[in-house]
């Protein structure tokens, strides 16, 4: 079974970073959404920023969009690919406020 890169976006809050409520409740708003790379074996995810001093506070768990991708796919086309999904899905998420 082939390992593959994969990009996903969740919802980050408090839960995940110490420090974020303080930007989502200026704006008012419930999350931000947050791109993110890992690795997937069939159903397993490898997030290989985990338990490194990198601000998380827990592994995410849950994502509102995953993506497998080319292994060399650049920062810009994982951009490309968080703007496609920001405009399509997460202006809906905001005005439902979910």
């Amino acid at each position: 079974m082939p390992i593959y890169k994969t990009v996903g976006i969740y919802k980050l809050t408090e839960e995940i970073v110490m420090g974020i409520n303080k930007i989502l409740f200026k704006y008012n708003i419930p999350f931000f959404p947050y791109l993110h790379c890992f690795l997937t074996y069939g159903e397993k995810r490898l997030d290989l920023s985990d338990g490194n001093c990198n601000g998380k506070k827990r592994t995410i768990g849950e994502y509102i969009y995953i993506e497998i991708v080319r292994h060399d796919i650049t920062p810009d086309e994982e951009f490309v690919i968080y703007l496609k999904i920001y405009h399509k899905s997460f202006t809906k998420i905001m005005i439902l406020n979910i």
